[in-house]
């Protein structure tokens, strides 16, 4: 592979950190995460904690009952109010800089009440996922020829066809067992042949007269071809590889059309990573294609599995996605990049013990380079934060510090640095906004919002200097959503829902690219279902099933021919529990609110992933909750079912100890006076009994 384009792939951006849900990131961001609830997965309050925590007369029982706020899927477990001695909480400093991005979810253990099914979250979509169709295009796949020039073939002809086909060489020279062959052809071009053991290792054809390439590819036969640009260190385009050919294109110095030289090598892997890495964000099927090819001619290619995992996490495929990490580790164990998307992967799945010491390591082996420190800060602070301790004071000092390493390197001329910087400064922001909300800190209504605005302000100033795509400014909105769940309804979440909105909508009618369009919709429906979860709490069913609606509409649009991560669906079965109880808590009308359940619950009862990080005992409580509604519609049947098993859930949790037994109250005072209405008098006896003394609960 020529220097030149070794060189371009140092320099491009292709870094990644979690931090595009499927976020998270830093040279192609994919979506990042927020600290996940220990609670409900969700960064909501319960419907059931509004519901009255005693049995209603007989032939309407009560919902589960919880009097504190939990958190959902988008944020984390709260702590309790600022106490006396709570720390300030730190305001930003002015910056100029922009973002990254960070993809960490929660975990721990929760089982649902359902048997047991596949863990894939929902049945394959027509199309197959992205997976099925990787596997798919292995098998075709074959191994590309080189181009020819003047009937020669890298790695093919030897230096008898060279001079059978450029007539005799102007001279001949041997250097290290390097035969180079120098010819004049008619037309005036110098052509050196470069040989090994005879055969043609390189062929780099020179033109004295610059001429545009477009004429010269469409005379060479290399304009079927798509290129990859090939960049120096300032960002400036100095060459143009063409992967299927083995060839490279040298542009004239200060010129982005006029030709050099013109260089055949042997094909590489690594001219195929580099375009299907520029090709990521715009064309995920000719990125996989180019990632295909990349490992026929190398299976061994680290960059080529790496750039795999990524997509395939940005795809929601996150066991596949870590197979592919780890193979690429395995394959480059001190590359920083391919640890950090490790570590992202292990939280994903809520290995937060396991994740954060691949993170570690990804720190320790970007010591020497400060741009990629930074965004292994992001990511750790991120991962302590989300992981179960919840620690949001730790975490805090992290995100500082990976904005002062960065924010020296936000002017560099070196637009890979420059731009990586100026991402990591803004997630750090995002990040600190979210830890104080989340947080036990003082002064956090005056913070937080300044925090948030400061976010905004460098992804605005990013995306104007830096042409850069509207992913982080929708980024800042989705996050200052999940900071308005977190500040209990000391921050109105309608000016970030109306922006969110704002900034997707152009852009989704702009996509041509099916997957992107899917990320996108995603994204916009898990911003809007924390406006929803704002919005209940505050007990405004308007806007509350106004946003909801919305959500639904761009989840479901998201959900389109693909095959949900089980954390995926689960989100979605949360998003149509709340729409329900929003019905049925404050529009009073159970019909409408059995409706939501009936899609929630196959979604709900399906096995709780860890990466949702659900407490059991308020998985339960959902269930109980939702049967209050069905019995009041009538279907006795499934109001016991469902609140049996919420009851059951919620007692795994008493044994666990997350869950205190006088909450088994409620359950079990709800089943008696449902057998009790339903004749069934042995039954509710039963069910006083244990209402009355919780701490002697058996199961049922």
């Amino acid at each position: 592979m020529s220097r030149l384009l070794v060189r371009s792939l140092s320099m491009a951006l292709i870094w990644f950190v979690v931090g595009p849900h499927h976020g998270a990131a830093v040279a192609a961001p994919t979506e990042p995460s927020r600290p996940r609830a220990s609670g409900l997965a969700d960064a909501e309050v319960e419907a059931e904690s509004d519901l009255p925590p005693a049995p209603l007369p007989e032939e309407e029982p009560a919902a589960a009952s919880d009097e504190t706020t939990s958190a959902d899927e988008s944020s984390g477990e709260k702590d309790s109010g600022p106490s006396d001695d709570a720390p300030d909480a730190p305001a930003p400093e002015a910056s100029g800089a922009q973002s990254s991005e960070t993809k960490t979810e929660g975990a721990d253990n929760g089982e649902s009440p359902a048997e047991e099914t596949d863990d894939t979250g929902a049945p394959p979509p027509p199309g197959g996922t992205l997976l099925d169709k990787i596997k798919k295009a292995k098998k075709p796949v074959e191994r590309p020829q080189p181009a020819e020039f003047h009937g020669l073939r890298v790695g093919q002809s030897t230096s008898k066809d060279a001079d059978r086909a450029l007539k005799k060489p102007l001279s001949v020279t041997n250097q290290k067992d390097v035969v180079r062959r120098i010819y004049r052809l008619d037309s005036g071009q110098r052509v050196e042949v470069r040989c090994l053991q005879d055969k043609v290792q390189a062929i780099v054809v020179s033109f004295e007269l610059h001429p545009p390439y477009r004429e010269l590819a469409s005379e060479m036969g290399l304009d079927k071809f798509e290129p990859a640009e090939v960049v120096d260190e300032f960002g400036e385009t100095v060459g143009m590889a063409l992967p299927e050919a083995g060839a490279l294109v040298v542009l004239a110095k200060g010129s982005r059309q006029r030709v050099a030289e013109l260089v055949y090598e042997k094909i590489d892997a690594q001219a195929f990573t580099l375009r299907a890495e520029q090709r990521m964000d715009k064309d995920v099927d000719a990125c996989q294609r180019d990632l295909d090819q990349a490992l026929v001619v190398d299976p061994q290619c680290a960059r080529a599995h790496w750039l795999r995992a990524r997509l395939l996490r940005d795809a929601g495929q996150i066991d596949a996605a870590t197979k592919a990490s780890e193979l690429a580790v395995k394959l480059d164990p001190r590359n920083p990049r391919y640890r950090l998307t490790a570590g992202a992967l292990l939280a994903d799945n809520g290995q937060f013990a396991k994740a954060i010491d691949q993170t570690k390591q990804g720190l320790a082996l970007a010591a020497a380079r400060p741009d990629l420190k930074a965004c292994a800060l992001n990511q750790l602070g991120d991962q302590i934060a989300a992981g179960p301790g919840r620690d949001f004071k730790t975490a805090l000092p992290l995100h500082v510090q990976a904005i002062k390493l960065a924010e020296p390197l936000a002017q560099d001329r070196n637009p890979t640095v420059r731009r990586l910087a100026q991402e990591s400064i803004i997630v750090a922001h995002l990040a600190a906004a979210r830890n104080i909300a989340w947080g036990n800190w003082k002064k956090k209504k005056t913070m937080v919002p300044s925090w948030l605005n400061r976010a905004e302000e460098l992804a605005r100033e990013a995306a104007a200097s830096e042409n850069a795509s509207f992913d982080m400014r929708l980024r800042v909105c989705r996050e200052a959503l999940a900071a308005c769940v977190g500040m209990e309804g000391d921050l109105d979440p309608t000016p970030w829902a109306e922006k969110a909105l704002a900034i997707a909508g152009p852009a989704l009618e702009a996509t041509t690219d099916a997957a992107r369009r899917r990320q996108l919709e995603w994204d916009l429906g898990t911003a809007l279902y924390d406006a929803l979860q704002v919005f209940h709490t505050a007990g405004d069913a308007e806007q509350a099933l106004k946003y909801g609606a919305l959500a639904v509409e761009h989840l479901e649009a998201g959900s389109v021919d693909r095959q949900l991560e089980p954390v995926e669906t689960y989100l979605l079965g949360r998003l149509y529990f709340r729409m329900g109880s929003v019905c049925a808590l404050h529009m009073k009308d159970p019909q409408q609110a059995v409706g939501w359940f009936e899609r929630a619950i196959p979604m709900l009862e399906r096995p709780v992933p860890a990466a949702a990080l659900v407490e059991g005992g308020r998985h339960g409580e959902s269930f109980v909750s939702m049967a209050v509604s069905y019995w009041a519609t009538g279907n006795h049947e499934e109001a016991v079912r469902l609140t049996r098993s919420g009851l059951k859930l919620m007692e795994k949790a008493v044994e666990e100890g997350v869950l205190e037994q006088d909450a088994l109250r409620v359950p079990c005072a709800n089943l008696a006076t449902m057998h009790r209405f339903l004749g069934d008098d042995e039954q509710a006896d039963a069910f006083d009994a244990m209402a009355a003394k919780p701490t002697e609960v058996q199961r049922k």
